[in-house]
């Protein structure tokens, strides 16, 4: 999802020209302005680190939880329908594959977390 166009905007801005052609961003890019969308109410980015978190070997019941966040965190950017960039506004015209892998990555990691084991060793039979 990092090296290949995750959504399409458009340029609008306070000055001349208003419009201009669409513009494609890549994956890369967001992960590194991601941070920034707690500025404009966007949490979206956070998903990462907890994605990370949830692939970590930790007991099941936090890989869940991490993961569970995750997801909920990674589906509230579609919501997301413009980017400030200084006196720039990208508006999103769409997304592209590189979102929709990263939207199905913490769905297959709260997958994963369900179905792993939880690491507990079985109990062994008494003797006697």
């Amino acid at each position: 999802s990092l090296f290949v166009p995750a959504f399409s905007a458009y340029q609008t801005s306070i000055h001349p020209p208003y419009d201009t052609p669409t513009e494609e961003w890549a994956g890369w890019w967001l992960l590194l302005l991601g941070p920034l969308g707690i500025l404009i109410g966007q949490f979206g980015w956070f998903a990462n680190p907890l994605m990370l978190a949830s692939a970590l070997p930790i007991p099941r019941y936090l890989a869940i939880v991490f993961a569970g966040l995750a997801t909920a965190l990674a589906v509230s950017t579609v919501t997301l329908t413009s980017v400030p960039v200084a006196d720039v506004k990208y508006v999103v015209r769409g997304a592209k594959l590189g979102f929709a892998l990263w939207l199905g990555c913490p769905f297959l990691l709260l997958l994963a977390a369900l179905v792993r084991p939880d690491g507990r060793k079985a109990a062994a039979p008494s003797k006697g």
